[in-house]
C-alpha cells in the first residue's frame, strides 16, 4: 500500500491579495464566514467565497459546492460578468475534488479564456496550476507539466519565491503519480530549499513540515524506510511545535505506514489510532478514510480479516459520500483482499476489478499494479493459470517500472508458483530468483527485528528448560522422601539404612553440584584471563600506534620540515650551481615528509577525535574508492553523535581491514557499508559483489581477518562471514554497547 502524500499547501492569489493558513483551518474558515456575513461588496464576497470553496472542500464537499455555486450566481449578473473567471475557477476546483476531471477541465478552460477580458480577478497562474493538477489525475503527465511550467514562468518573472516553491511542489506531485520518485524527490527538495530561505524572515514552518512529510513518503515508496522515518520525525517535531493538527495527524499516519511495512503491526496500529481522532475532530474525511484503509490492511496482516472488514466497509462508505475516487479505489482493494482471505472469491474478484478500473481512470500506477497482482493471486487460487500469469506479468512490469519493491515481491512469488504449477520450470526458476533478490533488499530492518525476537525466544526456551530441570530435581527429591517414609513404616532398621543412603545421595548430589560449579568458575576465570590478554595486546597496539604517530608527526616530521627550510636557504645562496639537483632533492624531501604524515595519520586517524566515526568512515570510503573503478554506498541510521573512543577506533580498524581485503583480493565492482544502532547494539554490515571466499576455510585466514576477529572479540561482539548466492562477500558484526564502559575502564588501567 502506498504512503499518502499531502496535497499542495493551499494559497490563493485574489486581486493582488495573498491569503495563507496563519490560523488553524477551522478558525480561518470561521473568520472568513464572519467577514462574508458583514460585507455588501459583491467583489469582496466573490474573493471570500472562492477561498472558502478551496478551504472547505477538503472537509465538506457539499458545502464547498454551495459556495462555488454562489460565486456563479453573482457573476451571472451583468455588472459582474468581468469576474466570471473566479466562478469558473471555483467550479473547476469542485469538479476536481469530486474526481469529475473532464468537467473540471471544461470549467478551468473557461476560466483561462475569460481571464483575457478580466480586469480584477483571480491570478491566472493559479488556474494554470489547477489545470496541471487535473491533467495529473487523468494520467496526462506531459500536459500537466506544460501547465505547471506556465505557472512557474509567471512566478519567476515576478520573482515570487512562494509561487515558485508551490509550483515546484505541484511538479513533484506530477512525477509522483508518473512513478518517477527520484524526480519527485528532487522537486520537493527544491521547494524545501526555498521555504527554508524564506523561513528566516517569514513563518514557513507549516510549508517546511509538509515538504519533509512528502519527501519521507517518497523514500518510503522506494523502500528506504530508515530515511523515511527520519524525515517524518523532523516533520512531526515542526507540526507539534506549531500545533498544526492536520500536519500532526499526517505525520502520525505516515510513521504508522512505515512500521506496517517493517511488519511491526502493533506499533503501526498505535500510530494510526493517534492520527484517527485528530482527523475526525477537524472533519478531515479523506484522512479518516486513509486511517480506516490502513487499519484494515494491518488487521489483515495480523490474520484478523473480520476486524479488517469493519474498517474497509466504513472506508468504502465514506469515500463514496465525498466522491473521492482515489480513496474509493484503495478501499475496494482492501475489501478485495479481505474477501479473498475470508474465502469469498466472487466478492473478491468484483472488488479487485472495480479497484483496477478506478485506478486506471485516475492514472494511479501503484494502485493499478496492486490490483493486477491481487487478481493474479485470486486466479492462481482458483487454478485459472492463464489469467493468473497475464495479470501477474502486468502487475510485475508496472511495479518494477515505478520502483514499488513490495508489490514486485508479491508478483514474482505468484508468478514463480504459477509457472511451477504449469510445469514451466525455467520461468518459475527465473521469477523465484527475482523474488529472492527482492526479498533480500527489503529485509535489512525486518531481519534486525526478527533476530531480536529469535534471540528472545531462545533465551525464553533456555530459561524454560532450566526451570523444568529444577522442577524435575525437586520432584525427584520429593519422590525419594516418600519412598523413604514408606520404608520406615515397614522396618525401622530398613528405614535407617535407607535414610543413610538418602543422606549419602544428597551429599553426593551437593558434592557433584559443587564440582560442577567449581569447574564453571575455573572455566569462566580462564576465559576472563584470555580476554584480558587480548585486551592488553590490542590496547598496547593502539597505544604503540598512537605513540608512533605522535613521534612521526612531532619528531621526524618536524626535523624533515627544518631540513627542508635549511636546504631551501642553501639553495638560494648557491642557486647558480646545479639547480636541477637541488630541485630534485627538495622534491624528494617533500615526498618523504608527505609519506611520514600519511603514515602518522594511518597509525592514528585524527578525524575520529575531531568529527566522530561517521565522518571518519565517509573520509575513508571517499579516499579509497572516490577515484577508483569500485563504486560504493555508505548508509547509517540512529547513531549517537559520539561513541567511546575504544569502540570508534576498533570499528574504524575493522572496516579499514575489510576495505583492504576487497581491494587486494575481491575483484569487486561495488561495495556497500551499513552501520546502525538498534536499542543497545551497534550493527555493521559490509558486502561486495566480488569473487567471495570459502567460509569453510576460515581456519586458514590471513593476518587481516584474524585481526578483525580479535578486535571484535575485544569489544565482546559477534562476527559472521558469509557468501552471497550471486558471489561476493557479506560480513555482519554486532557490538553490545552496554559492555563498553567496562572495556574502557580496563583499557585505561592497561595504558596506565
Amino acid at each position: 500500500m502506498i504512503l499518502r502524500l499531502l496535497g499542495i499547501v493551499p494559497f490563493f492569489l485574489l486581486g493582488g491579495y495573498t491569503f495563507t493558513f496563519s490560523q488553524t483551518p477551522k478558525k480561518f474558515t470561521d473568520s472568513l464566514q464572519h467577514e462574508l456575513k458583514h460585507t455588501d461588496d459583491q467583489k469582496q464576497r466573490l474573493r471570500i467565497l472562492a477561498i472558502l470553496t478551496e478551504v472547505v472542500a477538503y472537509r465538506d464537499i457539499k458545502k464547498a459546492e454551495a459556495y462555488a455555486n454562489e460565486t456563479y450566481n453573482i457573476v451571472s449578473q451583468p455588472q459582474y460578468t468581468s469576474q466570471a473567471v473566479i466562478a469558473y475557477h471555483s467550479l473547476g476546483f469542485i469538479a476536481y475534488r469530486k474526481s469529475n476531471y473532464p468537467a473540471a477541465l471544461q470549467w478551468l478552460q473557461k476560466a483561462e479564456n475569460a481571464f483575457n477580458q478580466a480586469t480584477d480577478s483571480l491570478d491566472i497562474s493559479h488556474t494554470y496550476k489547477k489545470t496541471g493538477m487535473v491533467y495529473t489525475r487523468l494520467g496526462k503527465h506531459e500536459q500537466a507539466l506544460r501547465y505547471h511550467q506556465k505557472s512557474l514562468a509567471i512566478a519567476k518573472a515576478r520573482k515570487d519565491q512562494k509561487g515558485i516553491s508551490a509550483t515546484y511542489h505541484a511538479i513533484a506531485n506530477v512525477y509522483y503519480f508518473k512513478g518517477d520518485y527520484d524526480q519527485s524527490i528532487r522537486y520537493f527538495k527544491q521547494s524545501l530549499k526555498i521555504n527554508r530561505v524564506l523561513g528566516k524572515t517569514q513563518n514557513r514552518q507549516d510549508a517546511i513540515g509538509s515538504l519533509l512529510n512528502n519527501i519521507g513518503g517518497l523514500y518510503g515508496e522506494k523502500g528506504n524506510y530508515f530515511t523515511a522515518l527520519e524525515y517524518f520525525h523532523q516533520s512531526l517535531k515542526i507540526r507539534l511545535e506549531s500545533k498544526n493538527k492536520p500536519g500532526t495527524a499526517s505525520c502520525y499516519y505516515n510513521i504508522g505506514e512505515i512500521y506496517r511495512l517493517l511488519t511491526e503491526h502493533d506499533k503501526a496500529i498505535e500510530f494510526y489510532y493517534k492520527a484517527l481522532p485528530i482527523r475526525k475532530s477537524i472533519g478531515e474525511k479523506t484522512g479518516v478514510i486513509e486511517c480506516y484503509n490502513s487499519l484494515g490492511t494491518t488487521y489483515n496482516k495480523l490474520g484478523k480479516p473480520a476486524k479488517a472488514l469493519e474498517y474497509f466497509l466504513q472506508s468504502n462508505q465514506l469515500a463514496k459520500s465525498i466522491q473521492n475516487k482515489g480513496e474509493l479505489g484503495r478501499s475496494l482493494l482492501g475489501l478485495a483482499q479481505t474477501w479473498l482471505a475470508l474465502g469469498k472469491l466472487i466478492k473478491a474478484q468484483a472488488a479487485f476489478e472495480k479497484s483496477l478500473k478506478l485506478s486506471q481512470q485516475i492514472g494511479q500506477k501503484s494502485l493499478i499494479a496492486q490490483s493486477q497482482v491481487g487478481l493474479a493471486n485470486l486466479f492462481r487460487q482458483t487454478q485459472k493459470w492463464t489469467m493468473a500469469i497475464g495479470y501477474g506479468q502486468k502487475g510485475y512490469r508496472l511495479a518494477r517500472e515505478i520502483g514499488q519493491k513490495y508489490t514486485v515481491k508479491q508478483a514474482t512469488e505468484i508468478l514463480a508458483n504459477t509457472y511451477a504449477k504449469t510445469q514451466q520450470y525455467q520461468k518459475a526458476f527465473d521469477f523465484l530468483t527475482i523474488f529472492k533478490n527482492t526479498s533480500d533488499s527489503l529485509i535489512n530492518a525486518e531481519n534486525i527485528k526478527k533476530i531480536t525476537v529469535l534471540e528472545s525466544q531462545q533465551q525464553y526456551e533456555i530459561e524454560k528448560q532450566k526451570q523444568a530441570l529444577e522442577l524435575a530435581q525437586k520432584e525427584m527429591l520429593m519422590k525419594a522422601e516418600l519412598r523413604q517414609q514408606k520404608r520406615l513404616r515397614r522396618s525401622t532398621v530398613f528405614g535407617l539404612s535407607m535414610s543413610f543412603l538418602l543422606v549419602l545421595v544428597i551429599l553426593l548430589f551437593f558434592y557433584y553440584r559443587y564440582r560442577v560449579q567449581q569447574r564453571q568458575k575455573w572455566s569462566h576465570e580462564l576465559k576472563k584471563q584470555e580476554q584480558l590478554k587480548r585486551n592488553a595486546v590490542i590496547a598496547a597496539q593502539e597505544a604503540q600506534q598512537k605513540k608512533i604517530a605522535q613521534e612521526l608527526h612531532d619528531g621526524v616530521g618536524q626535523l624533515l620540515v627544518a631540513l627542508k627550510l635549511n636546504l631551501e636557504a642553501i639553495a638560494k645562496n648557491i642557486g647558480h650551481h646545479s639547480p636541477s639537483s637541488w630541485e630534485n632533492a627538495l622534491q624528494l624531501l617533500d615526498k618523504v615528509t608527505n609519506d611520514v604524515r600519511a603514515v602518522s595519520h594511518l597509525a592514528m586517524p585524527n578525524l575520529i577525535k575531531s568529527d566522530g566515526l561517521v565522518m571518519a568512515l565517509e573520509h575513508l570510503m571517499e579516499k579509497t574508492f572516490g577515484y577508483d573503478t569500485i563504486t560504493y554506498t555508505f548508509e547509517h541510521y540512529n547513531l549517537q553523535e559520539k561513541y567511546p573512543e575504544t569502540l570508534e577506533i576498533n570499528v574504524y580498524r575493522v572496516i579499514q581491514e575489510l576495505i583492504s581485503n576487497v581491494i587486494k583480493h575481491a575483484n569487486a565492482t561495488q561495495v556497500n557499508l551499513q552501520i546502525y544502532q538498534v536499542e543497545q547494539t551497534l550493527y555493521v554490515r559490509f558486502e561486495d559483489d566480488g569473487q567471495g571466499f570459502d567460509t569453510q576455510k576460515m581456519t586458514s585466514a590471513g593476518v587481516g581477518l584474524l585481526s578483525i576477529g580479535s578486535r571484535v572479540d575485544f569489544l565482546s561482539g559477534n562476527i559472521h562471514f558469509g557468501k552471497e548466492e550471486n558471489g561476493g562477500m557479506v560480513v555482519k558484526v554486532s557490538l553490545p554497547l552496554q559492555q563498553l564502559e567496562h572495556l574502557n575502564l580496563q583499557r585505561k588501567k592497561l595504558v596506565a
